[in-house]
């Protein structure tokens, strides 16, 4: 919903009456108000500004805006700093984990991916997951929003499986 989809688009995706739809997205917009202003607010300055900023200052540009991508505009603007936000958190994790000597091969949108011995996945796993988690607060000073991280191990990306830190191997 805080993409800006419209209660066709809703309808059409979920095969549903547009009725229903709208019903649907009204109720979604009544029951979360403060990310209702958020999306309008963020809207607005990018039609208004011609831009959006990251809490990095990194600017979402919008050179032109005409009746016919004001919509894609609104929708673009407030995706990016979710988007924002998560890739430059990756980023940092990925830096701070190869600083750790963790082998980083790629990263996949806010996933990274790191060749690990067998032997050695647990201690990965946890380094991984500490780096991953205390960007937020170490980066945004962000302590009210919890950041999960998910582990998955296997010998290549199709046969990949959810991995399960034990207690122990945690640090908060």
């Amino acid at each position: 919903m805080t993409y800006g989809q419209s209660p066709e688009a809703f309808a059409q995706m979920y095969h549903m009456p547009v009725e229903e739809a709208k019903e649907y997205v009204d109720s979604w917009w009544r029951e979360f108000t403060q990310l209702k202003e958020w999306t309008e607010y963020e809207q607005n300055q990018a039609l208004k500004l011609g831009y959006v900023l990251s809490p990095f200052g990194h600017k979402r540009r919008f050179k032109l805006i005409t009746n016919d991508n004001i919509g894609d505009v609104r929708r673009e603007a407030v995706n990016f700093k979710p988007q924002n936000i998560a890739a430059w958190l990756t980023i940092e994790s990925l830096c701070d984990l190869v600083d750790y000597g963790v082998n980083v091969v790629a990263t996949v949108h806010d996933s990274i991916v790191a060749d690990v011995p067998e032997q050695s996945v647990g201690e990965v796993a946890r380094i991984m997951r500490q780096v991953m988690i205390s960007q937020p607060i170490k980066q945004l000073g962000w302590t009210d929003i919890p950041f999960e991280v998910d582990i998955s191990v296997g010998p290549n990306w199709g046969t990949l499986t959810d991995y399960e830190l034990e207690l122990e191997e945690v640090v908060a």
